[in-house]
């Protein structure tokens, strides 16, 4: 049985018009990174030399900037990146709705 492809939902840029969930938009994020450094010594005539290698790279901690940008036209869009990934999941159904009072709530605070 194969899925039947739909296109995606329109939730337009207020300023360049393009469909940020069909186009992309962006957040930036803060990572702290733990990662282990292994050394080695060697020797080399009459001279030591150290060198290390980096490996086991682990994310200790990551935070979402609220902040979200429209990637076609790099403008801050008028909702967070939290309101935006709402939508994540939402019954093709529930979309028109849900972006209709994203819409709205954007209205309402300019």
């Amino acid at each position: 049985m194969s899925e039947i492809s739909t296109a995606v939902p329109p939730l337009p840029c207020p300023n360049c018009k393009e469909n940020i969930l069909e186009k992309g938009w962006h957040n930036s994020c803060s990572e702290f990174v733990s990662l282990r450094e292994d050394n080695v010594t060697f020797v080399s005539g009459d001279h030591v030399y150290m060198d290390h290698g980096e490996d086991d790279h682990e994310t200790m901690e990551h935070t979402c900037e609220e902040d979200a940008y429209c990637s076609s036209c790099n403008m801050k869009l008028p909702w967070t990146t939290f309101e935006i990934r709402d939508l994540d999941g939402s019954r093709l159904g529930q979309i028109p709705q849900a972006i209709a009072d994203l819409v709205a709530q954007a209205a309402e605070r300019s």
